[in-house]
């Protein structure tokens, strides 16, 4: 009865693991995708359609356009990176409430097993 118990147990901390880096992956790749969208929209503005002014005021406008880009990317790579490292920690600590309250039900079993046992023998 105590190995049946202890391999219920076991596979309920593991999928909570599973779970935990499934749910890291996709955080993972969406701010990949994330980054690479913003990088486009970037490298679009940079290419972005010729006016009519003189040549000094297109690379300066080009310059500004590549400058903005570049930082929005930097600030969005930054509260994804946050976002990550919160969700991340969350994670960690729900799983290990999942892990405790996994270790209470063990002990809190095998203590009504002992109990049970003692009354029978």
């Amino acid at each position: 009865m105590t190995q049946t118990q202890e391999r219920e147990a076991t596979p309920a901390a593991e999928r909570a693991e599973q779970i935990a880096s499934r749910v890291g992956e996709r955080l993972g790749q969406l701010a990949g995708r994330a980054t690479l969208r913003v990088q486009q929209a970037a490298s679009a503005l940079r290419e972005g359609p010729e006016g009519s002014g003189a040549p000094e005021s297109k690379q300066e406008k080009q310059t500004e356009r590549t400058k903005r880009a570049e930082d929005l990317v930097d600030q969005l790579g930054q509260r994804v990176s946050h976002w990550g490292m919160m969700s991340n920690v969350r994670v960690q600590k729900a799983t290990a409430r999942l892990r405790e309250d996994a270790e209470d039900l063990w002990a809190e079993a095998q203590e009504k097993y002992r109990a049970w046992e003692g009354k029978r023998g």
